[in-house]
């Protein structure tokens, strides 16, 4: 989560109705408390009543998630929780492939492969494809990003499963890899930069839609790349809030989520919906794109 540990900035303050995971930096993958803290780190939360009958958005449910130290491996334990909401909500609101009309959004943000690349406490099965990789640091990034293959394929399943009529899927990255020496994995090669930096490196990340959803099983750009604009990661907010059924209606919620453009329909037929982006960072850096040209 990392977005702040007081009762107003949890996720379940901040329009979520459930929540597991990881609430501060997430620094280790073979324990509930971080390695470099020695502080508890896995929480359940929620304010709808499902696993606790009392919960409410006036009184919301939390505990910690307990594990056994050696069987504890935080990649897994997310996707065998991201089953169990999903599993949740179909028992809630409707049978298999039916909802109801209650859409759900799930946000599954795995911890892989966030330092990763001094970290070799991953399963042995995940360096199955990475024993050529002969740099230890990007060794360990390569079994952290196989968690990741993993849990796409998984939960693709599993959605054709249980929401075989509807369904969309985005992956995208909030920033390019770290690539420092020290115990880094990533490599953005060619372009210029890393994480924390403004340069394409740090800030130009690759996405991917896929599923069921109609408009996209019809559009021509299926196995193409889009290239017409530029999509941040507001746009994903807005996007997936109409897809949710939000509609304008005016007010603080609306300038929240008008921050971003709903990108979906312009990503299926290779337009854009904005010529230009300009971005500011919490640290003051800036620079504003424009077709071909960056400023900064």
């Amino acid at each position: 989560w990392h977005c702040g540990v007081q009762a107003a900035h949890l996720p379940t303050s901040r329009g979520f109705n459930r929540f597991f995971g990881l609430l501060e930096n997430p620094l280790a993958y073979d324990s509930v408390c971080g390695h470099k803290t020695n502080k508890y780190n896995v929480y359940y939360m929620e304010n709808t009543a499902f696993e606790n009958s009392a919960s409410s958005a006036l009184d919301p449910f939390m505990r910690r998630h307990y594990a056994d130290a050696e069987d504890y491996y935080s990649p897994t334990e997310l996707q065998e929780e991201a089953f169990r909401f999903l599993n949740d909500h179909v028992a809630r609101y409707g049978s298999a492939g039916k909802t109801a009309g209650v859409p759900l959004f799930l946000y599954f943000a795995t911890n892989a492969i966030r330092n990763s690349g001094d970290d070799d406490s991953h399963p042995s099965r995940f360096y199955a494809n990475c024993t050529h990789v002969a740099n230890p640091q990007r060794r360990n990034g390569c079994a952290a990003s196989a968690t990741i293959n993993l849990a796409i394929s998984e939960l693709t399943s599993y959605m054709d499963t249980l929401y075989d009529d509807d369904w969309l899927g985005i992956v995208s990255s909030d920033n390019g890899g770290s690539a420092w020496n020290f115990n880094s994995p990533g490599n953005n090669y060619p372009l210029r930069g890393n994480k924390n930096e403004i340069f394409e490196g740090g800030v130009r990340v690759q996405s991917m839609i896929w599923g069921t959803y109609p408009p996209l099983l019809s559009s021509r750009m299926i196995g193409h790349t889009y290239s017409a604009g530029f999509v941040s990661i507001f746009d994903w907010h807005a996007t997936f809030a109409e897809l949710g059924g939000w509609t304008t209606a005016g007010g603080a919620e609306d300038d929240h989520i008008n921050n971003g453009v709903n990108y979906l329909g312009d990503i299926l037929e290779n337009r854009t919906a904005r010529p230009e982006l300009l971005f500011v960072s919490g640290a003051g850096s800036a620079f504003l794109l424009n077709g071909t040209y960056k400023l900064l």
